[in-house]
Formats: C-alpha cells, structure tokens, sequence
C-alpha cells in the first residue's frame, strides 16, 4: 500500500461522498458524473487496501478505515487550501473554522453572528455553507465542518442524549438548549475545533 500515490482529487472526491452520504449527490456537488465519482472511490480503496466506504441503500457510510481515512484526507486538503491562501496574497489567518448552516439561519442568525466573530477575532477565517440537518450531521461526522447550526437535535442526540466526540450547546443569537429537545435551534461542535 501507498497511499503517496492517491491524488488530491481523489480526496477532495472521497471527502465529498462521505459528507453528501452518497455518491449522487457527490457527483452534483462536484460537478462530475457518478461514474468518474465511483472510479476516484475505487482508486482510493485500492491504494488503502480496504473498503473505505460502506455501501446501503440509503446511502453511504464511512468503514473504520474510511474514518481513518477522512481523518488525515480532511487536514491535507486543509492544509493545500490554507497553503493557495497564503500564495494568492491573503494575509494570514489566525485559523480556518468550517461552519455549516440551515436555510432561514442564514438569512436571520448568521449574518450577525459573523460579523460578531469578526469584529471578537479579525484573523479567523470561516469557511461556511448551507444545509439540511442531515447533512450537516453527516459532514460533522466525516470531519468537514467544525461547527454547525442545525434546525433540530439529530435522531442520534434525541436518542442517547449525548454524542461522545461532539459538544451540544446552546447559542447566545438564539433559543438554543444542549442535550434537551430543542425548541429552535442546536448548535453542534465537533470536540477537536
């Protein structure tokens, strides 16, 4: 196995199949056809030497090598983007947080909450998009976003009422609760950030 020899858009590929939780809507994301899609997965398993993706009806879901994988995959690319950044002339970033929201936030909740952390830290960058709340879980759980705003509790954290490796809280820009059912929003962190 060598995996120096796995491209960089077999990464980007890879980590957009494990956030978008299927290889259709990978490839719509991404602009590509679910064939070349499916030939950067194969490539990428083959140089792992293992399934890295688990295949269901209702999508895909990540194998513990595949949680390896996104892992590593997910800092590399942060890296090469933070790296064409710094070359293109921005000044340097105190850090990069990845933060996903759902629709109506982003019309009421966002706008002022970014413009708070700009106003608290001039030198983080935020890297942010839009999304359903089951998507924003999945790219929690694939490490593509750090933070995320969502519209409910996802089923797991109504389920067990807590997640090992995230941090429910509430958020000061709206009625939030940690752990309890929500009456509006939840904000969702993963432990790492």
């Amino acid at each position: 196995m060598d995996f120096t020899q796995v491209s960089l858009t077999a990464l980007r590929v890879f980590c957009a199949v494990a956030e978008q939780g299927s290889f259709t809507a990978a490839a719509v994301s991404l602009g590509y056809t679910q064939s070349a899609v499916s030939r950067q997965i194969a490539s990428i398993e083959r140089v792992a030497g293992a399934e890295l993706l688990e295949r269901r009806r209702d999508g895909v879901r990540l194998t513990a090598a595949g949680h390896v994988v996104i892992r590593r995959a997910t800092v590399v690319l942060d890296e090469i983007d933070a790296t064409a950044r710094e070359l293109s002339g921005l000044p340097g970033q105190a850090g990069t947080v990845r933060l996903g929201w759902f629709p109506s936030a982003g019309a009421v909740l966002l706008p002022a909450a970014l413009a708070e952390l700009r106003r608290s830290d001039p030198g983080l960058h935020v890297v942010s998009r839009e999304g359903s709340t089951p998507a924003l879980v999945r790219a929690l759980r694939a490490g593509g976003l750090d933070l995320a705003l969502l519209a409910a509790a996802p089923r797991s954290a109504r389920r067990t009422r807590s997640r090992p490796r995230w941090r429910w809280r509430p958020s000061r820009n709206a009625r939030c609760v940690s752990r309890y059912p929500p009456p509006i929003h939840w904000l969702a962190a993963s432990t790492s950030t």
